[in-house]
């Protein structure tokens, strides 16, 4: 096969040679010279179109220094230790930059995230307090005395919650796939980047059956409790309308 001429390309992604700046292609190099060190067989080989491939040619007598420098580079890189792949990966970000270092198979040796890495990355916003779920269990069992159930919420949302104790995992159990319960207990709630919040879990202590009446029987029992106002209203269902911010 004939010879490229070169050993390593960096490709640099984000820019294009008629837009890189001189100073800064003076720093990259200065960058990738230290990460590939014998600095004094590096030969530079050109910077060719598309992304800016910044093309380097090692001289025979350092090819393996410089193969065996780069496992060590990536090595310290995935300790998180100070390398010259994080000075470079850090300039690309400066820049908006990120890279690929490849050799002349084209197989990509070391990736520069760049500015990708250079985010700090989100960490979800947790908050734990005493809550209800109105749910239907589509989910129980466990061997120990913690159960694991699963609820299905009106929203169609599903939220995996634990049951601490054998008895009480049984009564849920008489629920399955059946009527929506109202569980309490403390649950877990998170924040993700958006700011929408969510249930993750709930340690589920008590729960109660709702009232699966007709609204039509309901209201008629409310009309006999002596004193609570019922009647004052000329159209009830219409206040309760109302109420509910639905006029």
């Amino acid at each position: 096969m004939k010879s490229l001429g070169w050993t390593y390309e960096l490709r640099i992604k984000g820019t294009k040679p008629r837009d890189l700046p001189l100073d800064a292609l003076a720093i990259v190099a200065k960058h990738l010279s230290d990460l590939l060190g014998s600095a004094a067989q590096l030969r530079f080989k050109g910077l060719k179109q598309g992304s800016a491939r910044l093309q380097v040619q090692v001289m025979d007598p350092a090819i393996d220094d410089v193969r065996v420098r780069l496992l060590h580079a990536k090595a310290e890189a995935d300790t998180n230790k100070p390398a010259t792949i994080h000075k470079l990966n850090e300039y690309l970000g400066t820049r908006g930059w990120s890279a690929e270092l490849k050799n002349n198979s084209d197989g990509i040796i070391i990736d520069f995230p760049g500015r990708a890495r250079s985010e700090p990355s989100f960490e979800p916003r947790t908050v734990k307090q005493a809550d209800q779920i109105i749910g239907t269990v589509i989910k129980i069992g466990g061997r120990d005395e913690t159960v694991p159930m699963t609820l299905m919420t009106d929203e169609d949302n599903y939220v995996d919650v634990t049951v601490k104790g054998r008895d009480l995992a049984r009564e849920f159990a008489r629920f399955l796939f059946g009527e929506e319960i109202r569980v309490s207990g403390i649950a877990t709630w998170q924040c993700n980047e958006v700011g929408e919040w969510s249930c993750t879990g709930m340690q589920v202590t008590s729960y109660e059956r709702l009232d699966a009446r007709p609204l039509d029987e309901l209201f008629q029992s409310l009309g006999g409790i002596p004193g609570n106002g019922w009647h004052d209203f000329e159209d009830p269902i219409e206040e309760l309308e109302k109420f509910r911010g639905n006029d």
